[in-house]
């Protein structure tokens, strides 16, 4: 038997005990090699099918009880990260693949020591431990580079497109990402070829460049597809239906989100499962759903907190507070609120922290302490301007405009309004663009400029109706259900 056959059946095994009669029948195979062959049908099946790689590391771990050599107990130890990792057991994977990469190193195997920091990549990144996976990233790249290895150089920079991206550091990111590309493509690799256009899609997003984020989003879902790669379907597909969100499309949004959600289920995928299920959340709160999402909210938060998921709990926390909010539940909103701040205080998330200051702002003002909220709006503002994010500015401008509306001080109230529809218009934001108009023409009707209220309020409305009518009640209730 051929060691690659072995390794296959080993994988397959329905049993400890016949894994042990699998190699114990042939005593020769039971090398480095052997685990060798076991690991790369993991690295070639845990983004496809995640189940594959935990079978792959209960047939390494009976593998490492026949041969105890420092080979071996290194691939067990990798092959067992990945494992974790497909199961949102993060901090087990890191301990394990640093395990993995320090054997390698000291017998000399620095090419694979780095392999095993591609996987560590990831599971930092979860973790909300930036820095060390920036260096850990950077590091990796060179030796690939060195070693004219372009499919691995590839996978780290595509790593570290998502991880500077969580920094709100976009615009590298999509350096990463387009070098990591254009790697892929010269190596022939469609799969990889597919996720990169993935994150260059999440990129475009979070820069506003909506048409280039579809189109990259649709070239990724197709070679997804006739790839075979069903969590990198779903990984697109979750980005698709936040993307509708963004647009204001929420029956696509829903059908999207609830479809990955499905196939994370499906592959179980707790970790991703969840962070859709939190993504259908903000949507029923987007609509006013605001019991449901308070439910599922309640629901995903302690799963977060148990996978050690920081950055997706303080998300969590931020949009539990603001439904919270608006059934007015204050004093569990604020708590929510504070503890989401604080969590992105912790993972140094400026972009988290700016949407807590915000939340926070729009509490105290719903609360008629517009002082309060001002001052906490002037302490964000720092924030918000060093990170150039529209959608932090329009936000900002449309508290100041309500607070100022309140306190008296027009002027003020219609420049912060005005600067508000400007940055709306020219990034599509529907909502913020009907808030807007909303407030303005509150502020028209204390002026006694009715006329003009009247026009406000029209467009308003007019936005609404165009958000709400894409809903369809068949898109709705599968979703629902």
């Amino acid at each position: 038997m051929r060691r690659v056959d072995l390794a296959k059946h080993l994988i397959s095994a329905a049993s400890d005990a016949e894994r042990r009669r699998l190699l114990a029948g042939h005593p020769n195979l039971t090398d480095e090699k052997l685990a060798g062959e076991i690991r790369k049908i993991c690295y070639s099946s845990w983004t496809v099918e995640p189940v594959k790689a935990r079978r792959a590391a209960a047939a390494i771990n009976t593998l490492a009880k026949f041969n105890k050599s420092t080979e071996v107990s290194a691939a067990a130890l990798w092959i067992n990260g990945i494992s974790n990792i497909t199961k949102g057991r993060f901090e087990a994977a890191v301990s394990e693949l640093d395990g993995a990469a320090s054997i390698l190193k000291n017998i000399g195997r620095e090419v694979d020591a780095a392999q095993a920091d591609v996987a560590k990549l990831l599971a930092l990144a979860m973790l909300g431990r930036y820095d060390e996976a920036i260096k850990t990233g950077e590091m990796a790249l060179k030796t690939f580079v060195g070693a004219g290895d372009e499919l691995a150089a590839g996978k780290i920079e595509m790593n570290l497109s998502n991880i500077v991206s969580r920094q709100s550091r976009h615009h590298d990111a999509e350096k990463y990402c387009r070098s990591a590309r254009r790697r892929f493509m010269r190596s022939g690799h469609k799969s990889w070829q597919a996720m990169a256009e993935n994150g260059l899609a999440n990129t475009y997003t979070e820069l506003f460049e909506f048409k280039k984020a579809e189109h990259f989003y649709q070239m990724a879902l197709a070679a997804a597809r006739a790839e075979k790669m069903r969590v990198t379907e779903a990984e697109i597909e979750a980005s698709l239906g936040n993307l509708a969100t963004l647009r204001g499309r929420y029956a696509e949004a829903l059908k999207y989100l609830e479809t990955s959600r499905q196939k994370y289920d499906e592959l179980g995928m707790p970790h991703q499962s969840a962070i859709a299920d939190l993504e259908i959340a903000d949507i029923y709160s987007e609509l006013n759903l605001l019991t449901e999402a308070a439910e599922i909210y309640k629901r995903v938060k302690p799963r977060f907190h148990n996978l050690k998921l920081r950055s997706e709990e303080a998300r969590t926390s931020l949009n539990s507070g603001r439904c919270a909010a608006k059934l007015g539940n204050l004093r569990f909103a604020k708590t929510e609120l504070n503890k989401a701040s604080a969590l992105f205080s912790l993972e140094q998330n400026n972009a988290g922290q700016m949407w807590a200051g915000l939340a926070l702002a729009e509490l105290e003002i719903a609360q008629k302490r517009y002082d309060e909220g001002l001052s906490i709006l002037a302490k964000t503002a720092v924030l918000i301007d060093v990170s150039g994010n529209a959608r932090h500015s329009i936000n900002r401008n449309l508290l100041e405009g309500e607070a100022f509306t309140h306190t008296g001080d027009h002027a003020k109230a219609a420049e912060s309004l005005a600067g508000a529809v400007r940055l709306a218009r020219k990034h599509k934001q529907a909502d913020s663009l009907q808030s807007a108009h909303n407030v303005m023409g509150r502020l028209s009707l204390t002026l006694g400029e009715t006329s003009r209220a009247k026009s406000h309020f029209s467009k308003a409305i007019k936005l609404v109706e165009e958000m709400r009518s894409p809903l369809s009640a068949a898109e709705f209730s599968m979703a629902y259900l």
